[in-house]
């Protein structure tokens, strides 16, 4: 009988918890990596190695926080040799090398001929914040006492005592004050400050309200001043400035924009007073209507002017030009006029010695006066180099006869009709204007503009038209005589001349 083949049984192997089945260098290939469940022996192994772990941790923080002291002493030491450069690097600075007279001309440029204005308006106010820099420009910005030399009070909120006075002492022998309206309960401390200074006071400029216009009559013992500008406030009663320094050489008068235009009378002004005898250079705006009976008794004293600016509205009613004056003196007149004929006022005025003639127009004008201005020419026998006529047209007529009577001018802004081309022809042909350097006017076409500069201009010798605006109707194609032509002509004489077409600027 066949033996009976049994099945071998499976061998239980069972390990102790304390044998080992992987070794260190096992486990540390496997870290992290594997998920098995690990026997006794090997968690004791790994708890070793956790344990080593934490040790290497707290040592490398430990070094870490060692270095990183380190780091920052060094950090600080580092910026602080920067800073050490930098302080270095000041003494051989370029800007030190720039004299003291350059930097306060350049402090002056800053400035720009703007007042200083009393308190400062920021923190960085001209020319304040140039004593923040440092003590070289500081000294060098209240030594300089052309950035002191006007003062523009404005108090805002509290009186700044403190800032004026500290201007005031900066500005040196001549101050000039910009005094604007002063509200009521900062009078009573800036009017004495102005009278303690007086006599080095040179130039004041006053807005004259209810609280400021007893400062008008003390206005003769300011005995240096030699510039007096009076703004008048809106709704001020009359006002008269009846005495004056004797040094006062400018005068002008003004009054707020935004109030209504009052008439310049007796009220206001005495034309009796000796203030007229002093003057140089008298200025009244268009806001203060003057009378043209008016301005030429103030003219008619004015012994010494040599400049004058006024704006003329019609005599009162009843009132007539009954006499003839002669400024002997007078070199600059400029005119504003609102719905006046000039023929009477010409007419009643000799200037012999003036220079520039500007008259304007704020409203359509009466038509302009030729008789009366070419006899007022022929009667003063003035060489007037400048003739301004803005908003004043003139006839075609008038054109040639009018420049034919003026061979010294030098500048003519003309208000008229377009030009021809048969007039140009008449200037160039005739010679007419021959020391014109400055041209303004309304012209037919670019041929007879380029035919005109051509005629005037010699290369390389620099002579003719230099400067102006012109405009120009009408352009002759691409050529010389055309538009294109003339810009490149403009460009090769190396002017200052704008031209302009109905299109826009070329």
């Amino acid at each position: 009988m066949p033996a009976i083949l049994v099945p071998p049984q499976p061998v239980h192997i069972q390990l102790k918890l304390t044998e080992r089945w992987r070794t260190r260098e096992e486990f540390e290939a496997l870290e992290g990596i594997s998920n098995e469940a690990l026997g006794g022996a090997d968690r004791q192994l790994v708890a070793e190695m956790i344990s080593e772990a934490k040790l290497d941790l707290h040592t490398l923080n430990t070094q870490i926080t060692d270095l990183q002291s380190h780091l920052n002493i060094l950090q600080e030491h580092w910026e602080k040799a920067i800073l050490r450069v930098k302080r270095l690097q000041v003494w051989t600075a370029p800007h030190k090398d720039i004299p003291s007279e350059i930097l306060a001309r350049i402090f002056s440029l800053c400035l720009g001929g703007s007042a200083v204005t009393v308190p400062p308006l920021s923190s960085v106010s001209m020319p304040w914040v140039l004593g923040r820099v440092s003590s070289r420009w500081r000294e060098i910005s209240i030594s300089e006492q052309r950035l002191w030399g006007r003062i523009a009070f404005r108090p805002w909120g509290i009186y700044p005592r403190a800032a004026l006075e500290e201007a005031i002492r900066r500005c040196g022998q001549s101050m000039c004050i910009e005094l604007g309206p002063i509200p009521e309960r900062f009078t009573e401390a800036v009017l004495p400050t102005l009278r303690q200074h007086r006599q080095r006071l040179k130039s004041l400029m006053v807005g004259v309200s209810g609280d400021t216009a007893a400062l008008l009559d003390e206005i003769s013992s300011f005995e240096q001043l030699e510039t007096l500008s009076i703004n008048y406030g809106n709704g001020l009663d009359a006002i008269s400035v009846i005495s004056a320094p004797p040094a006062l050489c400018k005068l002008t008068l003004t009054r707020d924009m935004h109030g209504d235009a009052r008439s310049l009378d007796n009220s206001w002004i005495d034309p009796k007073s000796p203030i007229w005898s002093h003057l140089t250079c008298l200025e009244i705006t268009r806001y203060i209507n003057t009378s043209t009976t008016l301005m030429l008794e103030i003219l008619q004293r004015c012994t010494m002017l040599v400049e004058c600016t006024t704006y003329l509205v019609p005599p009162h009613e009843g009132q007539e030009i009954s006499t003839s004056i002669v400024v002997p003196t007078l070199q600059s007149l400029r005119i504003k006029i609102d719905s006046l004929n000039l023929a009477a006022f010409l007419s009643a005025i000799t200037l012999p010695s003036l220079k520039v003639l500007d008259i304007s127009s704020c409203s359509r004008p009466p038509p302009w006066p030729q008789c009366e201005f070419l006899g007022f020419l022929e009667r003063s026998h003035c060489h007037l180099e400048q003739l301004s006529l803005r908003n004043y047209p003139i006839s075609l007529e008038n054109v040639i006869p009018l420049i034919r009577s003026l061979p010294d001018l030098q500048h003519l802004r003309i208000g008229t009709e377009t030009i021809p081309d048969t007039v140009v022809d008449t200037i160039i042909s005739d010679a007419l204007l021959p020391k014109l350097v400055f041209l303004e006017a309304s012209f037919a076409s670019s041929r007879a503009v380029t035919k005109l500069l051509k005629s005037r201009w010699i290369s390389g010798v620099g002579k003719g038209i230099r400067q102006g605006n012109i405009l120009v109707e009408s352009g002759h194609g691409g050529g010389e005589d055309g538009l294109e032509g003339l810009k490149r002509l403009i460009t090769r004489m190396n002017t200052s001349i704008n031209i302009t077409s109905p299109a826009g600027a070329i």
